[in-house]
């Protein structure tokens, strides 16, 4: 099993302990999530980081460490809201990897640039998406 695959199942199992829904049968944007969760999501995430941006200002490793961890669960338990199962969420995953390191080093390394014929995930992101959407939905028919 993967870290990806270790860290997903771990926060699908807190959902089902918890029964925390929605959980979509296939992707569905944020907005769109009843009931205003989608908002709820939005700021929960905002919390955890503002978590963070406390625990730096303390200097306070293990609270930044704590941070970053809730940080990731939070975003994967809002994909599994949103209908993002396990394999598209690491397709999403190697989408954005595969962009990222394809960016080239400037200013010393401290930063990243985009080279001449980057390409975008969110492109890739969107045809996992409808292929997911549209083989849930074949699945359901």
């Amino acid at each position: 099993m993967t870290l990806v695959d270790h860290m997903y199942a771990d926060v699908l199992a807190f959902h089902d302990k918890l029964g925390i829904r929605p959980r979509m049968a296939v992707p569905t944007p944020l907005h769109r999530l009843p009931g205003g969760a989608g908002r709820e999501r939005v700021r929960h995430q905002s919390e955890e980081t503002a978590e963070l941006t406390v625990a730096h200002a303390a200097g306070d490793l293990a609270a930044q460490a704590d941070a970053l961890v809730d940080i990731v669960y939070v975003a994967i338990g809002t994909a599994i809201m949103m209908g993002i199962d396990q394999g598209a969420w690491k397709e999403i995953w190697d989408a954005v990897q595969a962009a990222n390191i394809s960016k080239v080093p400037v200013d010393g390394g401290k930063q990243a640039a985009k080279p001449a014929g980057w390409r975008d995930p969110v492109e890739a992101i969107q045809e996992i998406i409808e292929r997911r959407r549209t083989a849930q939905l074949k699945e359901a028919a």
